[in-house]
């Protein structure tokens, strides 16, 4: 509520003048603040609560409301500020006060006492309904409430928009956070919850003591995460409570409202909570669960590689596209592809454990696996020398390059191993039987990333590309952390299996260095270059690989 100015300064009329500043009509407006002078006698008006977007929260400990815009002052007759939002109930109300140039709110303690013009206060009964015997004095006070009410809409329309904060003229929801985090955390993080530990994993799409680690690490990273108190002082929402939201819509991509009901979050609050966990995650977790495999990583590789009768293989290769539902429509024609639809392409490498090792996105659906390949140079680190060596053996031939199982489009490189499309013989058609089963690890690995995170799966809702790539990042970066944390304890609980935060790194010293005096290095880079682009090699890697399949498995 907001009580109309009085005959100096407030709304034009007989004796009210034209008021001051840009405000018009209605006096005031954007004017900022006019020195009036000190008035003859102030009275307690307030007392301070906590400061909020630069402005001073008081409560009213006078039987009387101050009018809007009226000066507030010190027990000294200084002028700080002056009123700008009433609100509350009539039993115990509060305003603000919008601060003069050059005082800060925070500088003020709670309890710390505010002063009037006891000439700029109205009675309380001017505010509450009246009987109807005194009809003319009803009159007026509509008239004063309906001056009021435009006055408060012309100055909202005039003034620029805040950022945050309630918008005016939006409903409240009393959506009651406190006891919606009490049940959360009956129901799944009590020491005796209501569901067990693996409906915990079917809904949260991993075991509770990740989600707990994940958490602790994003709100080390955002105190977005961490429980504040509103406006009014009252508890909001807690980690578990944004956490568990924006899990909720990578999930089972929910629209953003559908989680209200349970968690007890807004619609426009759970997508902040989606962007910045998203932003959170890959901050925090990108560079160790989307590196590129090290000295370790690549020993195990290649003996599994091994082990299934591919030698010196790393993974396999290939694309997948998420549709772009709310494509901007200038854009269709640039993402719209063989799937007819707008699309954004996510390139991929996967080892048999379905671990993800490389993940761009982002490229349009217009472009075909060749296109990506060549925006991101997959090899570059392989071609500049910053690769940990790999050396094995094929049929009597040495080789010094791993290699990617991929389908047909892909070009004939050394670092790529394709399917023969009609083979012909016993030993073709076994390796074509095993290249196109292995080569089924990276898809694979999309089916298991779609089905854990629903959002992938669907149409994307977002119109923001950079948001996009974000939700696609950290899927992929959970995606990972899950087979990890479920295969170490499957191994007895050995977490630290494919990680370490101090995890080897190649050797650079004998490797290529940035010079530019010797012509040396840089034709080392070219030998490089051409070797991995070599398709004699690509030939007879993959002859080698044809006669040691059947030296393994033909009399089988």
């Amino acid at each position: 509520m907001r009580p109309p100015r009085g005959r100096g300064g407030g709304f034009r009329g007989r004796d009210g003048g034209r008021g001051g500043g840009r405000g018009g009509r209605f006096g005031g407006g954007r004017s900022g603040f006019r020195d009036e002078g000190p008035p003859p006698e102030v009275i307690e008006i307030s007392t301070f609560l906590h400061a909020c977007e630069g402005d001073a929260v008081t409560k009213l400990t006078n039987a009387k409301i101050p009018y809007f815009n009226a000066p507030i002052y010190l027990q000294n007759k200084t002028q700080i500020g002056k009123v700008d939002e009433i609100f509350g109930p009539i039993n115990e109300s509060y305003f603000s006060i919008k601060m003069m140039e050059g005082i800060v709110a925070t500088s003020y303690a709670s309890g710390d006492k505010f002063y009037i013009d006891p000439a700029k206060l109205l009675p309380l009964e001017r505010f509450l309904p009246q009987p109807n015997d005194s009809s003319d004095e009803d009159e007026r006070n509509n008239m004063m409430m309906r001056m009021t009410i435009e006055y408060h809409t012309m100055q909202r329309q005039n003034q620029p928009a805040k950022h945050g904060g309630s918008t005016s003229g939006r409903r409240h929801y009393d959506r009651d956070r406190v006891s919606g985090n009490a049940q959360l955390i009956k129901d799944y993080f009590a020491d005796n919850p209501v569901y067990d530990a693996n409906l915990f994993r079917r809904r949260f799409r991993m075991h509770r003591p990740l989600f707990i680690r994940i958490l602790n690490d994003i709100q080390e990273h955002d105190d977005y995460f961490f429980q504040k108190n509103d406006a009014l002082g009252f508890p909001g929402l807690t980690g578990i409570q944004k956490m568990t939201a924006a899990m909720r819509m990578l999930a089972y991509s929910m629209s953003a409202d559908a989680v209200d009901e349970y968690v007890r979050i807004g619609e426009s609050t759970t997508i902040e909570c989606l962007k910045r966990f998203c932003k959170g995650v890959v901050g925090v977790y990108e560079h160790q669960y989307l590196r590129s495999p090290n000295v370790e990583d690549i020993s195990r590789l290649m003996r599994m590689g091994e082990e299934r009768g591919f030698p010196g293989m790393l993974g396999s290769l290939d694309c997948m596209h998420w549709e772009w539902k709310n494509c901007p429509t200038a854009y269709h024609g640039h993402y719209t592809g063989h799937v007819h639809k707008p699309t954004i392409i996510l390139e991929a490498v996967a080892s048999y454990d379905l671990w993800i090792w490389h993940a761009f996105f982002g490229m349009p659906g217009s472009n075909n696996d060749i296109n990506v390949l060549d925006a991101y140079n997959l090899f570059a680190d392989l071609r500049d020398g910053r690769t940990p060596p790999v050396n094995y053996t094929i049929n009597g031939h040495n080789y010094t390059m791993g290699y990617f199982l991929a389908d047909g489009i892909y070009p004939k490189w050394a670092t790529l191993v394709q399917t023969i499309s009609q083979p012909q013989g016993a030993k073709k058609k076994l390796f074509a039987q095993k290249q196109e089963s292995f080569r089924k690890d990276v898809e694979r690995a999309f089916g298991v990333l779609q089905s854990h995170f629903a959002i992938v799966r669907g149409p994307a809702r977002f119109w923001n590309r950079e948001d996009l790539c974000y939700i696609m990042k950290t899927c992929v970066i959970l995606h990972n952390m899950i087979i990890e944390n479920e295969r170490a304890e499957e191994d007895g609980g050995d977490t630290n299996m494919h990680h370490n935060n101090e995890y080897d790194a190649p050797n650079f010293e004998n490797l290529v260095q940035p010079s530019r005096g010797s012509t040396v290095q840089f034709d080392e880079f070219m030998a490089r270059h051409r070797m991995i682009r070599s398709s004699t090699v690509h030939h007879t890697l993959r002859n080698d690989l044809i006669e040691h399949l059947w030296s393994r498995e033909g009399d089988m």
